[in-house]
Formats: structure tokens, sequence, C-alpha cells
């Protein structure tokens, strides 16, 4: 984004058997089952959860597949705004399968993407990075989410960019100065966005599922 030998027979089978054995009597533990389903109604996915991740995946893919400008080598876009909220809002395991999803959908649909790539992991950046630092947290500042939005784009930038390299060679290096003028033309909208949905509304959401 192998060839692997055959495991031989005898043996050798009996540890992978009895390891398998054990991993599905551990997950089907209803202590592992409530703290993915449940938890005192604040699981990893609850219905409440689930239904606010696929608004915001939907968002994401609108905004992504066809409300972007897109050319051979940028693309100005602001599908990273509902990423962005998904992972204070959601945590980092919905952020990363969120951030799957919207790149599998978009490479369904969009001329411009054919596989998973180092594109597909910046695109994870966007829920991941939030989520790590900021999760849940009820009073961040526009300082704060400033910092986490540049920092993220950074780092998506880099790896889309080395993935370009990869695919053009040094001809992908040439329009660095216009993809770096368009990422901080995005983030005069990113930035005030994130911060007004954040307080209007993600913090709100806090106090709906009772965050202490």
């Amino acid at each position: 984004m192998s060839g692997i030998n055959e495991h031989k027979r005898g043996g050798g089978m009996a540890r992978p058997l009895y390891i398998g054995r054990y991993f599905f009597k551990w997950t089907s533990h209803k202590n592992l089952w409530r703290f993915f389903i449940m938890q005192n109604g604040n699981g990893l996915f609850t219905t409440r959860t689930l239904n606010r991740a696929a608004m915001l995946i939907a968002m994401s893919v609108v905004l992504k597949a066809f409300l972007s400008i897109e050319g051979g080598f940028f693309r100005f876009t602001l599908f990273s705004i509902p990423l962005i909220l998904l992972g204070i809002l959601l945590g980092p395991y919905i952020g990363i399968i969120a951030g799957f999803i919207v790149d599998w959908i978009y490479v369904l649909i969009s001329p411009f993407a054919f596989t998973f790539n180092l594109m597909t992991l910046s695109t994870i950046a966007w829920a991941l990075i939030p989520a790590l630092f900021f999760f849940r947290k009820k009073d961040l500042s526009l300082v704060q989410i400033s910092t986490i939005i540049i920092i993220t784009s950074l780092i998506a930038f880099s790896l889309n960019t080395y993935q370009l390299y990869i695919w053009a060679g040094s001809g992908a290096l040439a329009n660095v100065p216009l993809r770096l003028v368009i990422m901080m033309t995005t983030w005069i909208i990113q930035i005030p966005v994130v911060h007004v949905i954040y307080q209007r509304v993600i913090v709100n959401e806090f106090k709906l599922i009772k965050i202490r």
C-alpha cells in the first residue's frame, strides 16, 4: 500500500490451532462484548455512536468525491472537517475505521483514485491524529484546534507528496509550491469551521453521552 511458505504438517499446526481457539474463546467473553457494544451506554459501537459516525462519514465522502476541485497533482477539498470532528467525538479506533471507509468509497467512485496507498493513510490521519490528542476534550481553544489541524495537514501533505513521487517521480515535485498554497488556503476555512462546530455541536454531544 510475498510469497508465503506453506506450513508443515504435524506438530507445527497444534500451536496455531490452540492460539486460534483461545482467541475466539477470549473474544466471546461477555466483558469484551460489553466494551465494544454497551459499556454503560458509552461503548465503541453503540447505536448513537454508529449514527454519528455514519453521518460524518457520509459528509466526508460527499465533500471529497463531489465537492472538490481536483487536478492531476492537486486537490482543494474540505473532506477533512467531518473526519476531524469524528476523531474528537468518537475516538481513534472509530477514526481509523472511518478514514478507511471514506477512502474506500472514494476509490470506488472517483476517476482520480484506483487503489489503496499512502493517500489512504493520509485520509485516516485526519481522524486519527485529532482523536489521539483531543478525544472527548470539552474545553479546546482556537489555538489547540489550529495547532492540530496544521500538524495533521502537514503529515497528510507529506504522505500524499511521497505517494505522488512514487507514481510520477521528480515531476510531482514541481507542483509542491501550488499544493502548499492550497493547503494553507484550506486552513482559512478548516480552522474556523471546526472551531465553531466543536463549540456549538460537539460539546453538546459530550453532554448527551454524559462525559465526566
